[in-house]
Protein backbone atom coordinates (compact mmCIF):
# COMPACT_ATOMS: atom_id res chain seq x y z
CA UNK A 1 0.00 0.00 0.00
CA UNK A 2 2.70 2.47 1.08
CA UNK A 3 6.37 2.21 0.24
CA UNK A 4 8.74 0.66 2.74
CA UNK A 5 10.81 3.83 2.68
CA UNK A 6 7.76 5.92 3.64
CA UNK A 7 6.83 3.60 6.53
CA UNK A 8 10.40 3.88 7.81
CA UNK A 9 10.31 7.68 7.55
CA UNK A 10 7.20 7.92 9.76
CA UNK A 11 8.45 5.45 12.36
CA UNK A 12 8.33 6.18 16.07
CA UNK A 13 11.95 5.03 16.23
CA UNK A 14 13.68 8.13 14.86
CA UNK A 15 17.11 6.64 15.43
CA UNK A 16 16.32 3.52 13.38
CA UNK A 17 14.81 5.68 10.63
CA UNK A 18 17.95 7.84 10.54
CA UNK A 19 20.17 4.75 10.42
CA UNK A 20 18.14 3.32 7.53
CA UNK A 21 18.42 6.57 5.58
CA UNK A 22 22.17 6.76 6.21
CA UNK A 23 22.87 3.19 5.12
CA UNK A 24 20.53 3.51 2.14
CA UNK A 25 22.52 6.49 0.92
CA UNK A 26 25.80 4.67 1.61
CA UNK A 27 24.62 1.79 -0.56
CA UNK A 28 23.75 4.16 -3.37
CA UNK A 29 27.12 5.85 -3.20
CA UNK A 30 29.16 2.63 -3.03
CA UNK A 31 31.30 2.33 -6.17
CA UNK A 32 30.37 -0.56 -8.49
CA UNK A 33 33.87 -2.05 -8.07
CA UNK A 34 33.24 -2.38 -4.30
CA UNK A 35 30.24 -4.80 -4.20
CA UNK A 36 31.14 -5.94 -0.70
CA UNK A 37 30.74 -2.39 0.63
CA UNK A 38 27.39 -2.02 -1.14
CA UNK A 39 26.12 -5.37 0.12
CA UNK A 40 27.08 -4.53 3.69
CA UNK A 41 25.32 -1.14 3.47
CA UNK A 42 22.18 -2.81 2.09
CA UNK A 43 22.23 -5.36 4.91
CA UNK A 44 22.55 -2.69 7.57
CA UNK A 45 19.85 -0.62 5.88
CA UNK A 46 17.42 -3.56 5.83
CA UNK A 47 18.14 -4.27 9.49
CA UNK A 48 17.46 -0.64 10.45
CA UNK A 49 14.27 -0.62 8.35
CA UNK A 50 12.95 -3.68 10.17
CA UNK A 51 13.56 -1.97 13.52
CA UNK A 52 11.88 1.21 12.36
CA UNK A 53 8.77 -0.51 10.99
CA UNK A 54 8.45 -2.75 14.04
CA UNK A 55 8.38 0.35 16.27
CA UNK A 56 5.10 1.47 14.67
CA UNK A 57 3.83 4.72 13.18
CA UNK A 58 4.39 8.17 14.61
CA UNK A 59 0.94 9.40 13.66
CA UNK A 60 1.79 13.02 14.42
CA UNK A 61 4.13 12.97 11.42
CA UNK A 62 1.29 12.32 8.97
CA UNK A 63 -0.16 15.28 7.06
CA UNK A 64 -3.27 17.21 8.02
CA UNK A 65 -5.98 18.10 5.49
CA UNK A 66 -5.41 21.55 3.98
CA UNK A 67 -8.05 24.12 4.89
CA UNK A 68 -11.03 23.86 2.56
CA UNK A 69 -10.21 20.40 1.19
CA UNK A 70 -13.48 18.52 0.65
CA UNK A 71 -14.98 16.08 -1.81
CA UNK A 72 -16.88 17.83 -4.63
CA UNK A 73 -20.62 18.30 -4.13
CA UNK A 74 -22.61 16.58 -6.90
CA UNK A 75 -26.06 17.12 -5.37
CA UNK A 76 -27.14 19.71 -7.99
CA UNK A 77 -26.47 17.45 -11.00
CA UNK A 78 -29.24 16.31 -13.33
CA UNK A 79 -30.35 12.81 -12.31
CA UNK A 80 -29.80 10.51 -15.26
CA UNK A 81 -30.54 6.84 -15.79
CA UNK A 82 -33.28 4.33 -16.47
CA UNK A 83 -36.45 4.36 -14.43
CA UNK A 84 -36.90 0.59 -14.61
CA UNK A 85 -36.02 -2.30 -16.95
CA UNK A 86 -38.35 -2.27 -19.96
CA UNK A 87 -40.51 -5.45 -20.19
CA UNK A 88 -39.30 -7.76 -22.92
CA UNK A 89 -36.42 -5.48 -23.84
CA UNK A 90 -33.22 -6.85 -25.41
CA UNK A 91 -31.12 -5.74 -22.46
CA UNK A 92 -28.46 -8.46 -21.89
CA UNK A 93 -28.98 -10.71 -18.88
CA UNK A 94 -26.16 -9.27 -16.77
CA UNK A 95 -27.32 -5.73 -17.47
CA UNK A 96 -30.95 -6.64 -16.72
CA UNK A 97 -29.99 -8.22 -13.39
CA UNK A 98 -28.14 -5.06 -12.38
CA UNK A 99 -31.15 -2.96 -13.36
CA UNK A 100 -33.51 -5.21 -11.43
CA UNK A 101 -31.48 -4.73 -8.25
CA UNK A 102 -32.45 -1.07 -8.17
CA UNK A 103 -35.03 -0.17 -5.53
CA UNK A 104 -38.44 0.67 -7.04
CA UNK A 105 -38.67 4.35 -7.80
CA UNK A 106 -41.41 6.85 -8.41
CA UNK A 107 -42.38 7.97 -11.88
CA UNK A 108 -40.02 10.48 -13.39
CA UNK A 109 -36.22 10.55 -13.25
CA UNK A 110 -34.67 8.43 -10.49
CA UNK A 111 -35.07 10.27 -7.16
CA UNK A 112 -32.16 10.24 -4.69
CA UNK A 113 -33.51 7.27 -2.65
CA UNK A 114 -33.49 5.13 -5.81
CA UNK A 115 -29.93 5.93 -6.80
CA UNK A 116 -27.35 3.17 -6.92
CA UNK A 117 -24.25 4.11 -4.97
CA UNK A 118 -21.12 3.37 -7.01
CA UNK A 119 -18.59 1.00 -5.53
CA UNK A 120 -15.80 3.51 -5.05
CA UNK A 121 -12.22 2.39 -5.55
CA UNK A 122 -9.54 2.36 -2.91
CA UNK A 123 -6.23 4.17 -2.71
CA UNK A 124 -4.46 1.93 -5.24
CA UNK A 125 -7.35 2.03 -7.72
CA UNK A 126 -7.35 5.82 -7.72
CA UNK A 127 -3.59 5.86 -8.28
CA UNK A 128 -3.99 3.52 -11.25
CA UNK A 129 -2.50 0.40 -9.65
CA UNK A 130 -5.29 -1.40 -7.81
CA UNK A 131 -3.96 -3.70 -5.08
CA UNK A 132 -5.67 -7.11 -4.69
CA UNK A 133 -7.65 -7.14 -1.48
CA UNK A 134 -7.47 -3.39 -0.92
CA UNK A 135 -10.30 -1.75 1.00
CA UNK A 136 -12.61 0.10 -1.39
CA UNK A 137 -13.71 3.63 -0.68
CA UNK A 138 -17.28 2.44 -0.14
CA UNK A 139 -16.25 -0.25 2.34
CA UNK A 140 -13.94 2.14 4.16
CA UNK A 141 -16.71 4.69 4.57
CA UNK A 142 -19.08 2.08 6.02
CA UNK A 143 -16.33 0.95 8.39
CA UNK A 144 -15.48 4.49 9.50
CA UNK A 145 -19.14 5.32 10.10
CA UNK A 146 -19.34 2.31 12.43
CA UNK A 147 -17.02 4.17 14.85
CA UNK A 148 -14.00 1.84 14.95
CA UNK A 149 -11.29 2.40 17.54
CA UNK A 150 -8.79 4.94 16.18
CA UNK A 151 -5.10 4.17 15.94
CA UNK A 152 -4.37 7.70 17.13
CA UNK A 153 -6.45 10.68 18.29
CA UNK A 154 -5.14 14.23 18.20
CA UNK A 155 -5.90 16.94 20.71
CA UNK A 156 -8.33 18.68 18.32
CA UNK A 157 -10.52 15.56 18.10
CA UNK A 158 -9.29 14.42 14.69
CA UNK A 159 -8.16 10.82 14.41
CA UNK A 160 -6.23 8.34 12.28
CA UNK A 161 -7.41 4.80 11.51
CA UNK A 162 -5.60 1.84 9.98
CA UNK A 163 -7.68 -0.46 7.76
CA UNK A 164 -7.25 -4.20 7.31
CA UNK A 165 -5.18 -3.62 4.14
CA UNK A 166 -2.79 -1.34 6.09
CA UNK A 167 -4.14 1.82 4.45
CA UNK A 168 -4.47 4.95 6.60
CA UNK A 169 -7.70 6.95 6.91
CA UNK A 170 -8.25 10.28 8.64
CA UNK A 171 -11.32 11.84 10.24
CA UNK A 172 -11.00 15.56 10.87
CA UNK A 173 -12.48 17.44 13.80
CA UNK A 174 -15.63 18.22 11.75
CA UNK A 175 -16.24 14.55 10.88
CA UNK A 176 -15.08 14.61 7.25
CA UNK A 177 -13.11 11.57 6.06
CA UNK A 178 -9.92 11.35 4.03
CA UNK A 179 -7.58 8.62 2.82
CA UNK A 180 -3.82 8.97 2.83
CA UNK A 181 -2.72 8.70 -0.81
CA UNK A 182 -0.22 6.06 -1.86
CA UNK A 183 2.49 8.73 -2.06
CA UNK A 184 2.11 9.29 1.68
CA UNK A 185 2.09 13.04 1.15
CA UNK A 186 -1.46 13.99 0.17
CA UNK A 187 -4.95 13.35 1.51
CA UNK A 188 -7.87 12.23 -0.64
CA UNK A 189 -11.32 13.47 0.42
CA UNK A 190 -14.02 10.79 0.64
CA UNK A 191 -17.50 11.71 -0.59
CA UNK A 192 -20.72 10.68 1.13
CA UNK A 193 -21.19 7.94 -1.48
CA UNK A 194 -17.76 6.39 -0.83
CA UNK A 195 -15.75 7.84 -3.70
CA UNK A 196 -12.16 8.96 -3.18
CA UNK A 197 -11.24 12.12 -5.08
CA UNK A 198 -7.94 13.58 -6.23
CA UNK A 199 -7.47 16.92 -7.96
CA UNK A 200 -4.99 17.37 -10.78
CA UNK A 201 -2.85 20.41 -11.51
CA UNK A 202 -5.56 21.91 -13.71
CA UNK A 203 -8.13 21.70 -10.93
CA UNK A 204 -10.10 18.77 -12.38
CA UNK A 205 -11.40 16.13 -9.99
CA UNK A 206 -10.78 12.43 -10.63
CA UNK A 207 -12.07 9.32 -8.91
CA UNK A 208 -12.33 5.59 -9.62
CA UNK A 209 -14.49 2.54 -9.13
CA UNK A 210 -13.39 -0.52 -7.18
CA UNK A 211 -12.60 -2.35 -10.43
CA UNK A 212 -10.08 0.36 -11.36
CA UNK A 213 -12.28 2.26 -13.83
CA UNK A 214 -11.03 5.86 -13.87
CA UNK A 215 -13.64 8.61 -13.83
CA UNK A 216 -13.52 12.37 -14.25
CA UNK A 217 -15.99 14.80 -12.75
CA UNK A 218 -17.57 16.94 -15.47
CA UNK A 219 -18.52 20.54 -14.79
CA UNK A 220 -22.21 19.61 -14.48
CA UNK A 221 -21.54 17.04 -11.75
CA UNK A 222 -21.67 13.89 -13.92
CA UNK A 223 -19.00 11.18 -13.66
CA UNK A 224 -17.60 10.25 -17.05
CA UNK A 225 -14.93 8.13 -18.67
CA UNK A 226 -13.66 7.94 -22.22
CA UNK A 227 -13.46 4.68 -24.15
CA UNK A 228 -10.72 3.75 -26.59
CA UNK A 229 -12.14 5.75 -29.51
CA UNK A 230 -12.72 8.88 -27.47
CA UNK A 231 -16.46 8.49 -26.96
CA UNK A 232 -17.85 9.59 -23.64
CA UNK A 233 -19.22 7.02 -21.19
CA UNK A 234 -21.41 8.26 -18.38
CA UNK A 235 -21.95 6.54 -15.03
CA UNK A 236 -25.65 7.18 -14.43
CA UNK A 237 -27.63 7.14 -11.21
CA UNK A 238 -28.97 3.65 -11.95
CA UNK A 239 -25.43 2.26 -11.62
CA UNK A 240 -24.95 1.59 -15.33
CA UNK A 241 -22.58 3.00 -17.90
CA UNK A 242 -24.13 4.71 -20.93
CA UNK A 243 -22.76 5.93 -24.21
CA UNK A 244 -23.62 9.61 -24.50
CA UNK A 245 -25.27 10.53 -27.80
CA UNK A 246 -27.25 13.65 -28.83
CA UNK A 247 -30.39 13.61 -26.71
CA UNK A 248 -30.03 9.98 -25.69
CA UNK A 249 -28.13 7.49 -23.57
CA UNK A 250 -27.38 3.93 -24.68
CA UNK A 251 -26.46 1.31 -22.05
CA UNK A 252 -23.13 -0.46 -22.34
CA UNK A 253 -23.08 -4.16 -21.48
CA UNK A 254 -20.28 -5.63 -19.38
CA UNK A 255 -18.71 -7.06 -22.56
CA UNK A 256 -18.53 -3.55 -24.00
CA UNK A 257 -21.50 -3.96 -26.35
CA UNK A 258 -23.56 -0.80 -26.89
CA UNK A 259 -27.21 -1.85 -26.57
CA UNK A 260 -28.77 0.49 -29.11
CA UNK A 261 -32.20 -1.17 -28.76
CA UNK A 262 -32.42 -0.11 -25.10
CA UNK A 263 -31.67 3.60 -25.37
CA UNK A 264 -33.28 6.14 -23.07
CA UNK A 265 -33.82 9.86 -23.19
CA UNK A 266 -32.37 12.26 -20.68
CA UNK A 267 -35.63 11.92 -18.72
CA UNK A 268 -35.05 8.18 -18.22
CA UNK A 269 -37.86 7.17 -20.60
CA UNK A 270 -37.32 4.49 -23.25
CA UNK A 271 -36.88 5.77 -26.79
CA UNK A 272 -38.07 4.06 -29.90
CA UNK A 273 -36.25 3.44 -33.21
CA UNK A 274 -35.65 6.60 -35.18
CA UNK A 275 -36.46 8.96 -32.31
CA UNK A 276 -32.86 10.19 -32.10
CA UNK A 277 -29.90 10.50 -34.41
CA UNK A 278 -28.38 7.27 -33.10
CA UNK A 279 -25.01 6.80 -31.47
CA UNK A 280 -22.97 8.73 -34.02
CA UNK A 281 -21.83 12.23 -33.26
CA UNK A 282 -21.82 12.01 -29.50
CA UNK A 283 -20.35 15.01 -27.68
CA UNK A 284 -16.70 15.17 -26.78
CA UNK A 285 -15.54 15.53 -23.19
CA UNK A 286 -16.31 19.08 -22.05
CA UNK A 287 -16.86 20.84 -18.76
CA UNK A 288 -20.57 19.97 -18.91
CA UNK A 289 -22.07 17.14 -20.91
CA UNK A 290 -25.02 19.12 -22.17
CA UNK A 291 -23.34 22.47 -22.81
Amino acid sequence: MYSREFLVAISRDREAAADAARWREAGRRAPPWRPGRRNEAERLCEEAERRAIAAGVDWERLPRPPAGLAAPDRSARQRLGRRSPPPGSPVPRGLRERLMRRPPGLTGPPPPPAMVEPDGGGIGALAGHRVPGEVSGSAALRWLRAAPAPAHTRSDGSAWFEATDASFWHRDAQGAHFALASDGASLLPVSDDGLLYAQDGAGAWHTSLADGTALTLAGDGQLVAQDGDGRLRLLADDGLFYLVAPGALYPIAENGEIVTEAGIGLDGVEIGPGETGGIEGGPEAVDGLWS
